[in-house]
């Protein structure tokens, strides 16, 4: 997905595969690069649900793509996971402004749930 000019979605790619896997996603972001080559060129930002294989195929938009994850497939995932009470919490943490506000509520949340804590922090906080 891309954002046009009137801040609408729009569709750039898409791809029918058999699963997805690192194999699948080198695929796609081979023939990604070779339809929108200016993908190289300018500032990117590549947004994903960190889904299977992506990590070790992303090798392939080049060193010019800023990688992220996108918040709300995290915290869906994380609150199915763990508790939807969790959920303003959550937010607090991706909004944390410093990193020692992100530590304090990591800490936080860690005496309410060891394991939820533990699996933001496996998730890749800088993304």
């Amino acid at each position: 997905m891309g954002i046009n000019a009137n801040r609408n979605g729009l569709v750039l790619a898409w791809a029918v595969v058999k699963s997805e896997n690192e194999d699948s996603w080198r695929y796609f972001f081979k023939h990604l690069i070779r339809a929108i080559p200016e993908i190289e060129e300018e500032a990117t930002i590549f947004i994903s649900d960190r889904d299977k294989g992506l990590g070790a195929a992303d090798n392939e938009l080049g060193d010019g793509i800023i990688r992220a994850v996108c918040a709300y497939y995290l915290m869906d995932n994380f609150t199915t996971k763990f508790s939807r009470t969790l959920k303003p919490l959550f937010w607090s943490i991706c909004r944390a402004n410093s990193k020692a506000r992100f530590k304090a509520l990591i800490q936080e949340l860690r005496q309410i749930n060891e394991l939820a804590a533990q699996y933001l922090l496996d998730a890749q906080p800088k993304l």
